[in-house]
């Protein structure tokens, strides 16, 4: 699973010119990896589909955001509850600071959570990446409907339901 949930987080940014052949090289370690079986519809996507896409979905969209990246939303229905002061101190208690001056984002958004379970993993801090998972990700399947639901393009839903089942194995290699 090496680099593969940086490779995630990086999918769920927004989208740039690398986000089409990271995909590509996505799809294939999880099909390596037993994650994922069949291709999504289009593995071919062009960066003008996705852009729009990002947009609509995690930043705005005429009656709002379409799947708020935020922890907080899911479990408390708000931006900046406790799951982002949660996740805050654990980032601190694992000796990291979240600059909040140059990151203009709440530390609940699913990329830094999951970009911040790659870095847990990728330097061996197996116990740290367990308290992660169980403490910090349980809203993926709920942010993941919530993309279902509303995505256009199987882009972001097949991102998000293989870094589900990526979890899930990890969870039980470490809990």
């Amino acid at each position: 699973m090496d680099r593969l949930f940086s490779s995630i987080a990086e999918l769920l940014s927004y989208p740039s010119e690398s986000t089409v052949d990271e995909y590509k090289a996505f799809f294939e370690r999880c099909m390596q990896l037993k994650i994922s079986a069949k291709a999504p519809e289009n593995i071919n996507l062009k960066l003008s589909e996705l852009k729009p896409e990002y947009i609509r979905l995690f930043s705005a969209d005429y009656g709002g955001v379409g799947a708020p990246p935020y922890a907080s939303f899911y479990t408390e229905r708000r931006l900046w509850g406790k799951a982002a002061v949660d996740v805050l101190n654990f980032y601190h208690d694992c000796g990291y600071r979240f600059n909040h001056d140059s990151v203009k984002e709440p530390p609940d958004n699913v990329v830094f959570e999951l970009a911040f379970l790659s870095m847990l993993i990728e330097k061996g801090q197996m116990d740290s990446a367990a308290v992660m998972i169980v403490n910090h990700l349980s809203w993926l399947g709920e942010f993941e409907k919530s993309v279902k639901k509303n995505a256009r393009l199987k882009f972001y839903p097949f991102v998000l339901s293989a870094s589900i089942k990526a979890i899930k194995l990890i969870k039980e290699e470490l809990c």
